[in-house]
């Protein structure tokens, strides 16, 4: 009896221990991508979201709503499904267990639901409260982001990028993207296509004003060695069709084209006046303007389903 369970566990712990490497094959912006499709009404993705802590030593990244953390040297979307091996590990060892006592306990369910972001406004009550918002220029304006966002991801380089993210959120993905410069890889990421946008609602607190998008897309990604050039993980001629949700942040009270329609600001330290279509930082002082104080601002990703064709 002994033997068979240790062998059992084995099985169980070798299992847990394929998953965990198998997480490393993620890709695109933010590591959503993956060699298996994922999604649909019975499973979640995973997701980066700012509101975790921004202090964390470079070797630990957030990953899922649910908390989990990963270490930056690999890809690190995905860790959200060992929570899952590991309860599934312990229920089939207390089955093994009660077996032995002569009892057959049901089988159990795991089932790991999409968790999306509730809503309790919706955009007609934004326009009420600012009369010269446009769901339509939001919606262009995430288009255009997430092609920004993957053509930065493939060169390496989000500084550009930086005033159209909240502080924390960019934070994480600089990091995250530190791990493709040590390994001398990059993420090459093609043909990409936003197919809809959807403007879900919005949510209101004290000092921000969060609208919840949801984003369907298309890709052909893969990574490859800097050094040989060579495909090492996923695909030049798959297309992946990627859903996502998107937590966009506004200071709350700030109206629409009260900035001069978001493209000239002054900078929060001298004053100078800056051209925030250009650059996220001041040409005199070198601060970084948060494009929230004005604009929204990608405050949380999270990917909710992937489909491959090809």
């Amino acid at each position: 009896m002994k033997k068979s369970f240790f062998i059992f566990l084995s099985l169980i712990l070798s299992t847990a221990l394929i998953f965990a490497v198998s997480i490393t094959s993620l890709a695109d912006f933010g590591d959503f991508s993956g060699d298996t499709d994922w999604g649909g009404s019975s499973f979640g993705g995973s997701s980066w979201d700012s509101d975790w802590d921004d202090d964390w030593s470079s070797s630990s990244n957030s990953n899922y709503y649910t908390g989990s953390t990963s270490s930056s040297d690999n890809d690190d979307s995905g860790i959200g499904l060992l929570p899952v091996v590991v309860v599934v590990a312990i229920v089939l060892i207390i089955v093994f267990g009660r077996k032995g006592k002569g009892t057959t306990p049901s089988a159990p369910t795991v089932n790991v639901q999409v968790s999306q972001t509730p809503v309790t406004h919706t955009m007609a009550e934004l326009k009420l409260q600012d009369p010269d918002f446009s769901e339509e220029a939001l919606k262009e304006k995430i288009s255009n982001l997430y092609v920004q966002l993957q053509n930065g991801w493939q060169a390496k380089d989000l500084s550009s990028l930086q005033n159209t993210m909240t502080d924390a959120f960019y934070n994480q993905m600089d990091r995250q993207l530190q791990a493709y410069k040590l390994a001398n890889q990059t993420n090459k990421i093609e043909r990409i296509a936003v197919l809809g946008v959807q403007l879900m609602g919005y949510n209101e607190d004290d000092t921000n004003t969060t609208v919840v998008a949801k984003l369907d897309t298309r890709i052909v990604d893969y990574v490859v060695d800097d050094n040989t050039g060579a495909v090492i993980r996923g695909s030049q001629t798959a297309e992946k069709f990627m859903t996502y949700e998107w937590t966009l942040v506004r200071a709350k009270g700030v109206k629409t084209g009260t900035q001069a329609d978001g493209s000239t600001v002054r900078c929060p330290s001298c004053g100078a006046p800056m051209n925030i279509n250009y650059s996220a930082k001041c040409e005199f002082c070198g601060s970084v303007v948060k494009s929230n104080d004005y604009d929204w601002a990608l405050s949380g990703m999270k990917g909710l389903s992937q489909r491959t064709n090809g």
